[in-house]
């Protein structure tokens, strides 16, 4: 696999690294990207122009359901992280408690 060793955006490594791009392509797949952003933002500003008190509640809304959406999946792989965590941790007491039962029976055959 070859890596390109030029100037190139985060953009356009990421996507050098898995294939061999040539580099107008990568330019113009940037364009695209960028021109379908800003016109998303041009969308979003024209919606919030308006007069209209119920647009903005509508976009609000929809702001803080991506914030909350958000949020919930962090929680959520936290949560996921801390639960097998817990399972290792358990995994391990249980270990440690059948090595326990294990000394105290051959200490129990020494003292007979």
């Amino acid at each position: 696999m070859k890596l390109l060793v030029l100037s190139l955006s985060p953009f356009e490594q990421h996507i050098s690294l898995f294939s061999n791009v040539n580099r107008i392509y990568v330019l113009k797949l940037q364009k695209l990207v960028t021109s379908n952003l800003y016109f998303h933002n041009l969308q979003r500003k024209r919606v919030m122009g308006r007069k209209n008190p119920r647009s903005k509640t509508r976009v609000l809304f929809v702001t803080l359901k991506r914030k909350m959406a958000m949020k919930n999946l962090k929680l959520y792989m936290q949560n996921k992280c801390m639960i097998e965590e817990n399972e290792k941790l358990r995994r391990k007491a249980l270990v440690l408690h059948q090595e326990n039962q294990i000394l105290f029976s051959q200490l129990h055959n020494v003292k007979n």
